[in-house]
């Protein structure tokens, strides 16, 4: 029995992390052994009541020695006289101390006590010898902690000021928890540290650039969430705004008020773990639960970052016990690594999260079944986005019968789903057969479904079934937006497209990577006509495109010749519906002469195209056609191209810094002096590498710290990316640590302009 209670202490410590810290210390650890027993094999809810309840205890062995029935002392706040007036000297003593961080005492130090304190200290204090002196200190510092946070909360009359100087106090943390803990937080006067005025816990993402929010929309409602995007959210101090004492308080006193204000207090309602989940402890876990759980208010949006551990969900979810459905969620975003079916089951359980509109999750490895993955997510009855991408799930091997059943349950289940409009699977695995009749079913649920207007498949499957995709096209009479990431092996060899009565408005074939689509485009595109938004990762003829959708509005099309290039940009010069743009020029051959004067042409006589992407490295010998099209273009706002320094440079610099549409800019050189020309900038995305301390350049660190200044009192700039390569130079990083100077500069010049985010990453 006893070693089964000692697993179970040891599994209830991982929780209480905030305990097992302190069980390193053999004191401590007997103690919680000791309360652990009494309790029946359950640690206290708080820390507090564990250390009232060891106090208490202590107490109890002292007494029996004057003969005091230790059974008739049944609280600390109940102690006869003769213990509760020693109990009280000693909490004045350790608060005084702790005050005046100071941790031993001499016999001199302790002369003011009374005679029966000194006795024997009620066995809180234990005596040593250093440098032939003989010392004290209290059994441990926790237990001092304790006792000043006893005196601060029962013998001090002005505590909620005491409590207030030394609220930023690290030294004073402990103590206040359980000061916390002793006094619930109840006065009014507490309320103030957790009523924070626009208390900013939102994701901070990368900005999306013109052309992106233009693609996008016509496929996603909320286009700035890109699901497995790890590297999407800004690095920024702000993270560090993430309440953790705040809500270590908030359990530790146990009041349910203060949960709702400081629930209250944050902007949107909406709180990003994505910086700081790594770093979360269990307790935290617990502490943001109880907080949570107990809020009672209708949360917007919440990001729980990346969840590394079933255990972490465990806890998390473990503390959602409210069902009333003032506590609800809207919004969620996770990334869970090594689920399973179970700790997936668990988190869609509680009613916050039951009750969900929107979902994007990742799941990584773990050992589920992605089809019943599926159907929990898809049972939730309020769901109408989801996002689900599953990376190289272990799937249980169960018998074939069992998996057919519910591949059907699947597919019917999408079928009457009346609430789900957006969805996107995205699934790389090993596990063929399953996989592929999971996709099977998802697309033929769709199929037949009535409310779905965005779906994206992105899956390394076999091949599909003959007349699959053929029926999706055929019979679905709702679907907009649709996204098919499946490469032209995994297609079945027969695909035959007959008949397209989808009424699609966006249309995306084929993914990034190496694999052809061009399968999938040739079949499907005939069929079609109308599009406003085509993106396509394999080439495909320019005036068939223009021809079957003359009301384009975004196009992404791979060029892979001069005379393909060639036919774009002519038809663009007397195009008035495309808005946005982005080629892809992979091979060099392709810049030709006439393909340069093509484009030329094109910005000079288009005066509708907005967002310009041309992507991979530009020769130098190209950038004077792109330089005389822009001089006459008065349309474009954001303009994407890679220029490698060269000799013409300066005159394309000037050349953009008169063009005051143009808001938003990827890819140039000489940023600073374009900087200092262009006004009206708003986004910048920029490369610079081999930038470091050790550069054969002598004033890089000038040159760096010049940046800085003309980004942070630039008149317009709102978000600069600065990539640096695979890691990130310690110059870019630490001198934009030093810019104190420079941003209260710009406070005190543009008061009512919010500082421009600059955010330093890898690629």
């Amino acid at each position: 029995k006893d070693s089964q209670l000692a697993v179970k202490l040891i599994n209830d410590l991982k929780v209480r992390n905030d305990v097992q810290s302190l069980c390193y210390v053999p004191l401590v650890c007997s103690m919680v052994i000791l309360v652990y027993r009494k309790e029946g094999g359950h640690l206290p809810t708080t820390l507090t009541q564990l250390y009232e309840n060891f106090i208490l205890q202590t107490i109890r062995r002292h007494v029996k020695r004057h003969d005091i029935d230790p059974h008739t002392l049944g609280s600390l706040s109940s102690l006869p006289s003769q213990l509760a007036k020693p109990l009280q000297e000693m909490c004045q003593l350790a608060y005084t101390n702790l005050a005046n961080t100071r941790m031993t005492f001499s016999s001199h130090q302790l002369q003011s006590l009374s005679e029966a304190v000194k006795e024997d200290y009620l066995g809180l204090i234990t005596r040593f010898t250093e440098y032939d002196e003989e010392k004290y200190q209290f059994l441990h510092l926790s237990i001092q902690e304790f006792l000043a946070a006893w005196w601060i909360a029962k013998h001090e009359k002005k505590r909620e000021e005491v409590f207030k100087d030394h609220f930023d106090d690290d030294h004073f943390r402990m103590c206040l928890r359980f000061v916390a803990g002793l006094t619930h937080l109840e006065h009014e006067s507490y309320q103030q540290y957790f009523n924070i005025q626009q208390l900013d816990l939102q994701c901070k993402r990368e900005p999306l650039s013109g052309f992106e929010t233009c693609h996008l929309s016509y496929s996603y409602q909320n286009p700035e969430i890109r699901v497995g995007g790890i590297l999407d959210h800004i690095r920024s101090d702000d993270f560090d705004n993430v309440p953790i004492l705040l809500l270590q308080l908030l359990y530790e006193s146990q009041n349910t008020t203060l949960c709702q204000v400081l629930a209250q207090s944050i902007n949107n309602h909406s709180l990003c773990l994505d910086r700081v989940s790594l770093s979360l402890s269990l307790f935290d876990w617990l502490c943001l639960s109880y907080c949570i759980n107990n809020s009672n208010t209708t949360w917007n949006h919440l990001h729980l970052g990346f969840v590394y551990d079933n255990q972490s969900l465990s806890v998390f979810t473990a503390g959602l016990t409210n069902n009333s459905l003032q506590t609800q969620c809207k919004r969620l975003e996770v990334e869970l690594d090594w689920p399973t079916d179970e700790s997936i089951h668990k988190l869609l359980q509680p009613s916050l999260l039951y009750n969900i509109q929107e979902c994007y999750c990742v799941l990584s490895n773990g050992q589920y079944v992605p089809c019943l993955v599926l159907l929990q997510f898809l049972n939730l009855p309020q769901l109408k986005i989801l996002h689900l991408i599953m990376y190289d799930p272990t799937v249980p091997t169960v018998d074939n019968t069992y998996y057919t059943d519910k591949y059907t349950e699947l597919e019917k289940c999408i079928e009457m789903n009346s609430t789900l409009q957006e969805m996107k699977i995205e699934y790389i695995g090993v596990n063929e057969i399953t996989s592929t009749c999971t996709i099977i079913s998802v697309i033929r649920g769709v199929t037949r479904n009535k409310t779905i207007t965005s779906l994206r498949i992105d899956v390394s499957t076999p091949p599909l079934p003959d007349g699959v995709i053929e029926q999706l096209l055929k019979d679905n009479n709702t679907l907009q937006a649709l996204s098919l990431d499946i490469r032209d092996e995994l297609l079945p060899s027969s695909l035959n497209i007959v008949k397209v009565n989808t009424p699609l408005t966006a249309l995306k074939i084929g993914g990034e990577g190496w694999w052809s689509s061009k399968l999938m485009a040739s079949s499907l595109l005939p069929h079609i006509k109308g599009l406003h938004c085509l993106i396509l990762h394999d080439p495909y003829p320019p005036h068939l495109l223009f021809l079957s959708h003359p009301s384009l509005h975004t196009l992404t099309l791979p060029l892979d010749t001069a005379e393909s290039a060639i036919e774009l940009f002519t038809v663009l010069q007397t195009n008035t519906t495309l808005k946005a743009l982005s080629v892809e020029i992979k091979e060099e051959r392709v810049y030709t002469s006439s393909m340069g004067t093509s484009l030329q042409d094109m910005l000079t006589q288009n005066q509708t195209l907005k967002y310009l992407e041309i992507n991979d490295d530009i020769p130098s010998s190209f950038l004077s056609f792109l330089t005389t099209g822009l001089r006459h273009n008065t349309s474009l706002q954001q303009l994407s191209v890679t220029i490698p320094p060269n000799e013409e440079i300066r005159t394309f610099i000037n050349v953009i810094s008169q063009k005051n549409n143009l808001t938003e800019l990827k890819g140039l050189p000489a940023v600073t002096t374009m900087l200092q020309l262009h006004t009206t900038i708003r986004l910048l995305r920029i490369v610079c590498l081999y930038i470091n301390k050790e550069s054969s350049q002598p004033n890089w660190i000038e040159l760096v710290q010049h940046l800085y200044e003309t980004i942070f009192i630039h008149p317009s700039l709102e978000y600069i990316e600065i990539k640096a390569g695979i890691i990130t130079p310690p110059l870019l990083v630490d001198t934009l640590k030093d810019q104190k100077k420079t941003i209260d500069r710009h406070r005190k010049e543009q008061p009512h302009k919010p500082l421009p985010i600059v955010n330093v990453s890898i690629f």
